[in-house]
């Protein structure tokens, strides 16, 4: 089980979010310790695209595409899913 869950809520931020990821899985703490989640909160930018493929890449990297507009609410989901890891590993 991870210990950490990294949740990163984005919109339209496609080449932040991928240089954000590289630079959290680039770290000298084990995957294993930690989780990345990206919520999308529906860009409309080439966002998905990249998401896709990082997730590919970083097999602890896990992305959820929230409808609900809203920073509030992409958070939201975020930590929803990040709480249904914990809630499995019991």
């Amino acid at each position: 089980m991870h210990k950490v869950s990294v949740v990163i809520p984005t919109l339209n931020r496609a080449d932040l979010v991928a240089k954000t990821i590289d630079r959290i899985e680039n770290q000298t703490v084990s995957t294993d310790l930690y989780e990345v989640l990206v919520v999308d909160n529906s860009s409309t930018d080439h966002t998905r695209q990249v998401l896709h493929q990082k997730a590919a890449a970083y097999p602890n990297l896990r992305v959820h595409v929230q409808t609900k507009r809203g920073a509030a609410a992409t958070r939201n989901v975020g930590i929803r899913e990040a709480l249904k890891v914990i809630s499995k590993a019991r």
